[in-house]
């Protein structure tokens, strides 16, 4: 496997290479539901819908909402070009108008149900303040899945041995290795500094009675 990207850093070289064994992030559990279709792609959550069962996206929506208190839900677009990416709402604006209409489609919904925001945000009543920080939330889960799905996870060794996988930002992930060699050698500094005191209380004295003998 080929590093991607180099940064040397306090002697130690890191490199960072793309997590090919990464765990799907929709297997930690979350705030959203995600009921996703395809024909090709296994997307979003489990779940007892069929598509088979609905005419359209509205009918799917809701079913959903019927069946389940839910108190906030956005449609799930996905673009299959030369790798995938999914987010909530369309990609017009955001990839160019012939690709909008041949290799993108809704393929679902994330919807948040009222009890799963009041134990998130630890509140009796959901307010608009608590609505949005829910929205936000859904939107980072979204966030997330669309770097699984397009490949955006990442690892670093370092020289000395050192490694860590799933970091989905590289910047993030070289502060964890940089905090890490600066550890390392914390830890290495300190170890040699009590070698260097046990030395010198076992040695100096004995040293002492030679000269004076």
């Amino acid at each position: 496997m080929e590093a991607i990207q180099t940064e040397e850093y306090r002697g130690e070289t890191i490199e960072v290479f793309q997590d090919e064994d990464m765990e799907d992030p929709r297997a930690w559990g979350g705030l959203g539901k995600m009921v996703c279709f395809h024909k090709r792609y296994n997307l979003g959550d489990k779940h007892n819908y069929h598509y088979e069962d609905y005419d359209s996206w509205y009918e799917l929506k809701e079913a959903i909402c019927w069946a389940e208190p839910v108190a906030l839900i956005s449609p799930l677009f996905l673009y299959d070009h030369s790798g995938t990416s999914i987010k909530i709402g369309s990609f017009w604006g955001v990839i160019p108008e012939n690709r909008v209409m041949f290799d993108s489609g809704q393929v679902g919904f994330i919807y948040a149900l009222n009890k799963d925001i009041r134990d998130t945000f630890k509140v009796e009543r959901i307010s608009k303040k608590t609505l949005q920080k829910a929205e936000d939330y859904l939107g980072q889960e979204v966030d997330t899945y669309n770097k699984y799905l397009s490949g955006d996870v990442y690892g670093y060794t370092t020289t000395s041995g050192g490694s860590c996988w799933g970091f989905y930002d590289i910047e993030e992930m070289l502060k964890e290795a940089r905090n890490s060699i600066d550890n390392d050698i914390k830890r290495k500094t300190e170890e040699h500094c009590s070698q260097v005191k046990k030395w010198i209380q076992t040695k100096l004295p004995l040293v002492y009675r030679k000269a004076m003998v």
